[in-house]
């Protein structure tokens, strides 16, 4: 046998076998956006992470309408601000700046509106730990949030899928961080 029939087989051996073959976990978390994403995306399947086989994941970096034209995103999830306080803050940022206003923009405003509102409600002192740590949380342009006793902060965000024709709705934003009572627990 021949170096050039050896090499011959060997790439037929190899073309007959999956890279990867079976991978052992069912979601991939990809905490990227814009370009990077776009980027990212057709390389998956190249590598054989086939999103039919495993849950593609994403952060509200996502949240991008250009992203609906890489199809090997459709069926992603993933978790973003609720859009209609944002929408209506972005409206009027526009019309009284003159352009777009920056991502953080909305949790700027929340934060001077959380200050604002402790002053205005009485509790002495206004910034006390039981006071900024309320288990109810606060109502901002991005949704409910809380602080935890250990520092972190705890938001109630929308699950969006990516579709062929934008993103959908796979579970609304929570109301509120205390659970309501079912119809059953209800006194009557």
């Amino acid at each position: 046998m021949g170096e050039d029939d050896l090499a011959e087989e060997l790439l037929d051996r190899l073309k007959s076998l999956e890279a990867l073959g079976s991978v052992p976990y069912d979601a991939i978390m990809i905490a990227e956006g814009a370009s990077l994403l776009r980027v990212l995306a057709p390389l998956l399947p190249y590598y054989e992470v086939d999103p039919k086989e495993v849950q593609f994941l994403g952060t509200g970096l996502w949240n991008d309408p250009s992203i609906v034209r890489e199809p090997q995103l459709i069926g992603g999830w993933f978790a973003a601000p609720p859009q209609d306080r944002a929408t209506a803050f972005a409206e009027r940022y526009r019309s009284l700046y003159g352009r777009e206003a920056p991502r953080i923009a909305t949790l700027g405003y929340d934060a001077v509106a959380l200050v604002a509102s402790l002053i205005r409600s009485g509790e002495m002192p206004p910034f006390a730990p039981d006071v900024l740590t309320d288990p109810n949380g606060f109502e901002g342009i991005d949704g409910i949030f809380r602080f935890r006793e250990n520092g972190e902060t705890e938001r109630g965000l929308v699950v969006m899928g990516v579709t062929r024709r934008g993103f959908s709705t796979l579970s609304p934003a929570p109301r509120s961080f205390i659970d309501e009572p079912s119809d059953e627990e209800l006194p009557q």
